[in-house]
């Protein structure tokens, strides 16, 4: 049986060119971009760096963007991009390992979160098939500077989605059927789906997930001949071993998972704040534009439905955010959007129970809000409701 062999690029078939001082990621190519860019470039690359870590960013492509726009800002132009292209070098062994890989037996593919440009140049150079990166460049041809980009979800979870779609072209299992070799913290997610997985070099939230890990040592360069040298030796038991290791480690997550839920739904209900039938009647103390001066303030609701809402959005649309409630997993951008809001307010009324416990084990501070028989475009109510809630959590429990 035939197998996908899929090698991430930046750090795993090209070397590691630059490295920035409390970055968390090796880089062929961002990093050498920012360098060239000097000081400035150094500076604004580490500040998106850490922005991830704090996880303003809700996706992938959305770093991505955020570079590109810095790359056009500070007038990167082609003749540095190519250069840096050029002057990129294979990873010890790399060329070698592609030159006498069997063809019949591994299907060589490239996959990164870097650029297409990058992936495209190996692909020539080693006779690889497949290539799919994150982000392309376009230049001016008069002058040369960066001019366009594109982009595609090729990081995280979309590097296995590419691969599920090779898996199915060439019909083979996705349980037993690929390799996967990597070096970063973003190659986690694909490494732990692989039934068999290589780190070179990797982080060390890789290698807790990989079978083998192949690393310098006393001052010797790790090369893609160790790798090939495992290859050779692997049977379809290996395969089948491999996926069962990751069906028990997965099984092991899910239980750790709900052991955490459970003390997360116990944690959640002190961050509920009730709303009494009085606080749609009461007038506030402080009026909901002077709260939402202080605080960001998300209700989660369908926004096709209730014109109350969006006319809420409108009016406050410094703070006020309405998100919608037909989302179906974490990683969706609306779900991230919402751990960056001070208070929820959840709408009863049009979302689902599985829907409520997701956006309660966010951890922000919330409520239930309802709408009255016959109010249900009425603003006043709610707005009323709102203020008296935020006033009692925020302005009350700080002065009792």
């Amino acid at each position: 049986m035939r197998k996908l062999l899929v090698c991430d690029v930046e750090g795993t078939i090209f070397r590691t060119r630059s490295k920035i001082d409390g970055v968390d990621y090796n880089s062929t190519m961002w990093q050498s971009i920012a360098e060239k860019l000097g000081d400035e470039g150094v500076r604004r690359e580490k500040e998106l760096h850490d922005r991830w870590e704090r996880g303003e960013f809700d996706n992938y492509l959305d770093w991505v963007e955020a570079t590109y726009i810095m790359h056009k800002e500070l007038s990167l132009k082609k003749q540095i991009f190519d250069h840096l292209l050029l002057c990129a070098e294979y990873n010890l062994g790399v060329e070698e390992f592609f030159a006498k890989l069997n063809r019949k037996q591994f299907i060589p593919v490239l996959i990164s979160g870097g650029f297409q440009e990058l992936v495209r140049r190996a692909q020539h150079e080693l006779n690889i098939p497949h290539g799919h990166g994150a982000c392309e460049y376009t230049f001016d041809k008069s002058d040369g500077f960066l001019y366009s980009h594109s982009l595609v979800p090729c990081d995280f979870e979309g590097k296995y989605k590419y691969v599920e779609g090779l898996l199915d072209r060439y019909k083979l299992s996705k349980e037993s059927d690929w390799v996967f070799i990597g070096d970063g913290k973003n190659d986690c997610d694909i490494a732990g789906k692989a039934p068999i997985s290589f780190s070179f070099n990797g982080h060390p939230q890789l290698k807790e997930l990989t079978n083998y890990n192949i690393d310098d040592r006393n001052g010797i360069h790790a090369g893609f001949g160790e790798i090939s040298a495992i290859l050779a030796t692997l049977t379809e038991a290996h395969f089948r071993a491999g996926y069962d290791r990751n069906v028990k480690r997965k099984q092991k997550e899910n239980i750790e998972k709900r052991s955490l839920n459970k003390a997360k739904a116990t944690k959640n209900s002190k961050n509920e704040i009730e709303i009494l039938d009085e606080d749609y009647t009461q007038p506030p103390k402080l009026h909901l534009s002077e709260i939402l001066e202080n605080y960001r303030i998300a209700f989660v609701g369908l926004r096709e439905q209730y014109d109350a809402y969006r006319r809420l959005e409108d009016h406050f649309e410094k703070n006020f955010k309405l998100i919608e409630a037909n989302f179906e997993h974490k990683n969706n951008a609306d779900y991230k959007a919402l751990k960056r809001r001070d208070f929820i307010f959840i709408c009863v009324d049009c979302i689902s129970h599985s829907q409520g416990w997701r956006i309660e084990d966010v951890g922000v501070p919330f409520a239930k809000i309802r709408r009255f028989p016959g109010q249900q475009n009425d603003v006043e109510p709610l707005e009323r409701a709102m203020s008296n809630v935020l006033y009692r959590r925020y302005y009350e429990s700080a002065n009792p």
